[in-house]
């Protein structure tokens, strides 16, 4: 006889919690299906088709199927074929255990059940603390306990955005240029430049670097950079976005985005858009050409298009490329294809 291993939830949203009670499953079972539900009792910020999309922000095994629970229910399964799939995190959790058995033996007629406990670190996670923390913002604790993608849903949910992207490309790749041509005529289109962070971090860093070359500090002792700046900038960050007007579509510039010892697309990497041409020496020329040939060292640090395609991939983000040549027009051109296409 056919078994149906059924993981039921709301998963609004899915949790790093809730992945790695699938990935346990999946290793020991032949076939699980993830089903997203809904409580009539309580109001999900995410509806099942979104929390379905969600679920695809991690990096799934082959033996899991996502669906909800219409979806399954038109399947006719016969009840008594259905094992739920269960995750323990406490003590507490079992006694809890022995209503839902009793609720889903009396409503649904499902009385097989296997439980998982939760892997070691992912005990505290639960998707009612990630709503938590969204409301506050938490874009550092959040990163902990949920996916990129989550945490791009969630800001959009929490800010009501109809987008917010992630743009990356190195020095030389007309970023701002294409992202102000995206802005003509648009006033839902916010574009947020991190590098105007570095005038309300200058006090902070003259107090521990005092005069020392920064772009030095930079290249050599990024770690130490890191520790002085990284709760400010995210801080910096976080009011950027509680300053966006509802129903804007964000695009927020971090030229190092996708660099692996920088991973800033923890914090707004659901969707990334890739800036730039094909060609190290074009990039060197146009930074030489604006005067900035202290950002040259920068260009082979910085991911190009064959790496970032590679981080995404493994991320699970979503990633688009945009070629910006050296001719103005074509760029706003694409600017305004572009624009057009946002929902």
């Amino acid at each position: 006889m056919k078994v149906y291993y059924v993981y039921p939830g709301r998963f609004s949203p899915p949790t790093k919690g809730h992945f790695e009670l699938v990935k346990s499953a999946a290793k020991s079972l032949p076939h699980v299906y993830v089903v997203c539900s809904t409580n009539p009792l309580k109001q999900d910020i995410f509806s099942t088709e979104e929390s379905k999309e969600l679920w695809r922000s991690y990096d799934l095994p082959k033996n899991v199927t996502l669906t909800t629970f219409e979806e399954m229910g038109k399947l006719g399964i016969n009840r008594k074929k259905i094992v739920m799939v269960r995750g323990l995190r406490s003590y507490e959790d079992f006694q809890e255990e022995k209503i839902v058995m009793k609720l889903n033996k009396e409503q649904y007629g499902v009385d097989k059940f296997i439980y998982f406990f939760s892997t070691c670190g992912f005990e505290g996670i639960s998707a009612t603390k990630v709503r938590t923390m969204m409301q506050n913002l938490e874009l550092e604790g959040l990163k902990e306990f949920v996916s990129p993608g989550v945490i791009s849903a969630l800001i959009e949910k929490r800010l009501n955005l109809k987008n917010i992207f992630l743009v990356v490309g190195r020095p030389g790749s007309g970023k701002s240029t294409f992202l102000n041509m995206l802005k003509e005529g648009r006033d839902d289109i916010v574009h947020i430049n991190t590098d105007g962070f570095n005038k309300e971090l200058k006090p902070l860093l003259k107090a521990h670097f005092g005069e020392e070359d920064l772009i030095k500090v930079a290249l050599e002792r990024e770690e130490e950079l890191k520790q002085v700046i990284g709760i400010p900038w995210i801080n910096l960050l976080k009011q950027s976005l509680l300053n966006v007007p509802a129903n804007s579509h964000v695009f927020v510039e971090i030229a190092y985005g996708l660099q692996p010892d920088k991973p800033m697309y923890n914090f707004v990497g659901g969707k990334v858009l890739y800036l730039g041409c094909d060609s190290v020496n074009e990039n060197a020329k146009r930074v030489n050409g604006r005067n900035t040939e202290h950002m040259l060292p920068f260009i082979r640090r910085i991911p190009g298009w064959s790496e970032s395609k590679k981080i995404a991939k493994a991320e699970n983000l979503m990633i688009r490329k945009i070629v910006t040549s050296g001719d103005l027009e074509k760029t706003r051109e694409v600017a305004k294809r572009f624009a057009d296409e946002l929902e």
